[in-house]
């Protein structure tokens, strides 16, 4: 599990497994020392990495489904040459009957393996909304941090400037 250091001298680390975005925030994150921009990133990273292998995953259902498929397909078209055979040899009827059944049982798992596929594609998704979220606060965090320093630069010019001024008054 990847893990974000803080930039403080107790060099805390962050696991973005343990953390909570629900119940800490963001701001609590700073109040601990995180860089949020850092967390961000890995957690970024995160999502592209549960996302690349989220197509993985879709590929190779996709590929097993088509694999299925065709074996469906071929024991279908089996059934109906051993279908003609069954009155020569009905064991031999049963025992492929016994294969369509295990052949049902793989199509219904392959099913349950793209259903979860889905809802793991939509975590994904969801994930990623939450790091375009999470980097609109951090951008407008930084532009109310930079607005802040030049307004306390303009307040340090005003204040030489007033005691210029009163610099020059006499008593």
């Amino acid at each position: 599990m990847p893990c974000v250091r803080a930039q403080s001298s107790s060099r805390r680390a962050l696991c973005i497994g343990d953390l909570n975005w629900n119940d800490i925030g963001l701001a609590r994150a700073g109040e601990l020392g995180f860089d949020i921009t850092v967390v961000a990133d890995e957690v970024r990273k995160l999502a592209e990495r549960t996302t690349d292998a989220t197509e993985e995953v879709g590929k190779s259902i996709r590929e097993i489904q088509d694999e299925a498929a065709t074996a469906v397909t071929q024991i279908q078209a089996s059934t109906e040459r051993v279908g003609k055979g069954v009155e020569l040899a009905s064991s031999a009827g049963e025992a492929l009957s016994r294969i369509v059944d295990g052949s049902k049982s793989v199509q219904d798992m392959v099913q349950s393996i793209a259903a979860a596929s889905e809802q793991q594609s939509a975590a994904s998704t969801q994930i990623a909304r939450n790091i375009e979220q999470i980097d609109g606060i951090t951008r407008e965090s930084l532009e109310g941090a930079q607005q802040s320093a030049k307004a306390a630069a303009q307040l340090s010019t005003q204040t030489d400037g007033l005691r210029e001024i009163v610099g020059q008054f006499k008593i």
